[in-house]
């Protein structure tokens, strides 16, 4: 049957905000950042949609979500047909390029091979040590008061003082307005005067750290390393380097914060797996692999570059796409019980840190982090429990997490 175009833009019969190539079946009006905030917990938000074809959403200017774990993939793995030009909605688009997550290939692999040498396992190991004594300066800090608001009092502040010691060595007594930066552009970017404020805040204050590193090199630092990199025959330049920076500092701040919190959430609600962690250290690590699974966070945005029928969705070339990992990992044609935290699953797969080109640079960094805090919190918080007398407060946008998580437990001694 042919279906006409209607003067709003959609068709006839279909709901307004519905595109003329969307079939009104596939339409929902799904918001990513409230629908998450106001479910039981983010997962929800998502996970009323698990087992249904790609749909698209009127918010933001509209985007399809992708549904299970083949379409997430495939689309990760097709970057001819899925620019990563624009990787967010609203109001937290950068006016200028982060590189190289905003480049598509061959651009992009030229600035990732810039930046890999930064991130190898074994510099994330040599970290190790350095690591293990911020996470324990941080526990000291409220371990014997039986409580602790588990996101702002370590969640929160943990990875970020890794992050900004060991590789932008940016002032750490500075990190409270690092946090409000990024707050309002990753964590709750619907204002769009936060957003932007802090935006260019964040963009002025790399302009000045880069060009005083161009003019004062700092040895066994990245920003400076850059600076003395070449490309194509040529040297990089302070601009790309801003660019670069920009992106690193968003990553850095808030995907392991995500992780713990998400994951001690969960764990705090089942003293089984909980006592398995503090008995058992050494399944820590297959722990952690599941976990990511379980609390997969990141949910990027993708361009569709061409006109395709992806997956039962056409899509056309311009439209945008969200591919919901949540989804992807809660697949039950994925996983066997998927929505039960198994620590001795065998194949985990996770798309916690993304797949293809555009995979997390800072994952094996993330892994030691995490490893270590769940190593230190696991000796001190023995029993910890969600404090029933306290809210615990989610957010969504590009990264799922929590705002507030407050814990009860007993004591060392």
């Amino acid at each position: 049957m042919t279906v006409e175009q209607s003067s709003a833009g959609g068709s006839l019969g279909a709901p307004p905000g519905c595109p003329a190539h969307v079939p009104p079946e596939q339409f929902r009006h799904f918001d990513y950042i409230r629908d998450i905030e106001t479910a039981t917990t983010p997962y929800d938000g998502y996970l009323q949609y698990r087992g249904e074809k790609p749909f698209w959403s009127d918010v933001d200017g509209g985007f399809w979500v992708l549904t299970d774990a083949a379409q997430v993939r495939d689309c990760f793995l097709d970057p001819e047909t899925f620019s990563n030009r624009n990787i967010g909605l609203g109001y937290t688009a950068f006016p200028r390029t982060m590189i190289p997550d905003q480049l598509d290939p061959p651009e992009h692999t030229k600035y990732r091979k810039l930046l890999l040498p930064y991130f190898p396992p074994t510099a994330a190991r040599a970290l190790e040590d350095d690591i293990r004594a911020i996470a324990r300066a941080e526990i000291a800090a409220w371990a014997g008061r039986g409580k602790v608001e588990f996101v702002g009092q370590f969640a929160g502040r943990f990875p970020q003082i890794v992050f900004l010691q060991h590789l932008l060595h940016f002032p750490v007594e500075e990190m409270e307005t690092f946090l409000q930066w990024e707050h309002d552009m990753v964590r709750h970017p619907r204002d769009p005067e936060d957003a932007k404020r802090s935006m260019f805040a964040l963009l002025d204050y790399l302009t000045n750290v880069v060009a005083e590193r161009a003019a004062h090199p700092i040895e066994n630092d990245m920003i400076s390393g850059l600076l003395q990199s070449e490309i194509e025959g040529r040297p990089v330049t302070q601009d790309e380097v801003i660019d670069m920076s920009f992106l690193l500092f968003l990553a850095g701040l808030d995907t392991v914060t995500s992780a713990l919190s998400m994951s001690f959430y969960f764990m705090a609600q089942q003293p089984k797996l909980r006592d398995r962690l503090v008995n058992e250290p050494e399944v820590i690590a297959e722990a952690i692999e599941e976990l990511l699974r379980y609390v997969s966070f990141v949910n990027t945005i993708r361009t569709a570059n061409r006109d395709i029928d992806f997956h039962g969705a056409p899509m056309r070339a311009g439209d945008r796409v969200l591919p919901s990992s949540v989804l992807a990992a809660r697949d039950p044609n994925e996983h066997d019980q998927p929505d039960q935290i198994d620590f001795d699953r065998r194949a985990k797969r996770s798309l916690a840190f993304g797949v293809g080109i555009h995979r997390c640079l800072g994952s094996h960094l993330a892994r030691v982090e995490l490893e270590v805090a769940f190593h230190e919190l696991h000796q001190v918080m023995r029993d910890y429990r969600l404090d029933p007398s306290r809210d615990i407060l989610f957010h969504g946008a590009g990264i799922l997490g929590c705002d507030q998580l407050p814990l009860l437990f007993t004591p060392p001694g």
